[in-house]
């Protein structure tokens, strides 16, 4: 049986002479050596960038200082289609039995089928919010205070006890995607933000957005986001039974505490 698949163009002499094989769940690769090979010269292309860092770093350092607090960033996002369609070769598979496991596997025939079609290659936002001031991790939120230090997000813990208006997300309902990805089963959160007067207890740790990696706070931190730590189950115990997301956000001045 053959099927039609995309494929990418490997000129080198061990590409061209091999045979490749797929995984048992369908997935066409390389054998092992082929594939070293390539990562090798993939990575080749990336020494360049790093010989041009003093050039490309203060790029990076600039958005990293943008400031974001108060504007409308996406939370989740769909692919876009392009606006023409583009020549993509496409391979074509033969069904084989493993010999070892008894299951079908894909060995990639040497066919290159120039085809024309959409491609999607970029993301466009399907939901966004307001970047708020900060937002109040409770202490008991270990694995997320864990992450946020890992990727060197700047954050304060509340000495004392503060009132003040906040935004809570009211939790309407909630999934759990039933296959998993990269280990994880992603979660999604259903539900909207609604205005109340809170006393945010000592210990809690305020995370602003007026910081360097503001838009990183902003993913990881909404409830909404879908790369965020919610979505990858960082917070899957504290949500157990729970009404309301546990990590607050405000737009008000904060005042030194």
């Amino acid at each position: 049986m053959t099927n039609s698949l995309p494929v990418t163009k490997l000129d080198s002499p061990e590409a061209k002479n091999s045979a490749p094989y797929a995984t048992s769940s369908g997935s066409p690769y390389l054998p092992r050596g082929v594939r070293c090979s390539v990562s090798r010269r993939r990575s080749g292309s990336v020494r360049p960038a790093r010989g041009h860092r003093r050039c490309y770093r203060p790029r990076v350092d600039r958005v990293d200082a943008d400031a974001v607090t108060g504007d409308v960033l996406g939370l989740r996002a769909s692919r876009k289609r392009s606006d023409q369609p583009v020549e993509i070769l496409m391979g074509e598979v033969d069904e084989e039995t493993n010999p070892l496991s008894g299951e079908v596997m894909l060995r990639r025939r040497d066919v290159k089928r120039p085809e024309r079609m959409y491609q999607f290659i970029e993301f466009e936002a399907t939901e966004a919010t307001r970047v708020p001031v900060a937002y109040f991790v409770p202490s008991n939120a270990t694995g997320v205070i864990r992450k946020l230090a890992a990727h060197g997000v700047q954050y304060q813990t509340l000495a004392r006890p503060i009132r003040l208006s906040v935004q809570v997300f009211r939790i309407d309902s909630t999934s759990v995607a039933e296959r998993e990805f990269q280990q994880h089963n992603e979660r999604t959160l259903f539900g909207a933000y609604r205005m109340a007067s809170r006393e945010i207890p000592a210990g809690t740790v305020v995370v602003r957005t007026d910081q360097p990696l503001g838009r990183l706070v902003f993913t990881l931190l909404e409830p909404r986001s879908d790369d965020g730590l919610l979505n990858w189950n960082v917070l899957d115990r504290l949500l157990e039974g729970a009404e309301e997301y546990p990590i607050l956000s405000t737009f008000g001045t904060l005042r030194a505490f």
